[in-house]
């Protein structure tokens, strides 16, 4: 007997090959292919409504609490931040301007920073700054080690004996020195980043 195996995809249309068999007639494999695509078409359309329906709301249902769960988390992390959350680096080196009774002006070229960089660091107020930027401030500013050191935390940066620059920097604030060309000259000397975004300008 000829074997007669057939694969029904949903994914192609139902066909069968043109040959002769033993049994089956050319009508019969028609009426059988009218039949499959027939059943297959109404076993789509009969699919049990319930059990759709069913599926959606589970569905809909698991959407929404994982929605619900997330908006949660969201503001679980948003009044975390608002009541842990210190000045910012650009908060607090207005302050310190203000306190020190210095302009703006003056500060900046100070601490030998370009106009355009203190520009950004006045017009967002979560500006993150170079380690050096920040001491560079902390020398025009002529703040002592603890000042410095707030400085420094509010952009995130710590002064660490581990480091031989960081040491360089306690050895200065130490000495109460804030000459900003000085340090630097010490920093080139031991071939560490300058201060400064333009460290070789002179102040006039």
């Amino acid at each position: 007997m000829v074997s007669n195996k057939r694969f029904i995809s949903s994914e192609s249309p139902i066909s069968f090959k043109e040959k002769k068999y033993l049994f089956l007639r050319k009508k019969d494999l028609n009426d059988l292919l009218s039949y499959l695509q027939k059943n297959f078409e109404k076993e789509e359309e009969t699919f049990p409504d319930g059990e759709i329906i069913f599926f959606q709301r589970s569905l809909s249902s698991i959407r929404k609490e994982q929605h619900e769960k997330e908006i949660r988390e969201l503001n679980k992390i948003r009044t975390f931040v608002q009541e842990n959350q210190t000045e910012t680096f650009s908060e607090k080196l207005f302050s310190l301007i203000k306190e020190k009774n210095m302009t703006q002006t003056e500060c900046y070229e100070k601490a030998l920073i370009d106009r355009r960089l203190f520009s950004k660091i006045r017009s967002d107020k979560n500006y993150q700054p170079k380690k050096t930027t920040v001491l560079s401030f902390v020398f025009a500013l002529k703040l002592n080690k603890t000042q410095a050191e707030e400085l420094l935390f509010c952009a995130g940066y710590s002064l660490t004996p581990s480091s031989h620059f960081d040491l360089i920097i306690l050895y200065f604030l130490e000495k109460n020195i804030h000459d900003v060309f000085l340090i630097n000259e010490a920093l080139f000397a031991f071939e560490f980043p300058l201060l400064g975004s333009n460290p070789h300008k002179k102040e006039i």
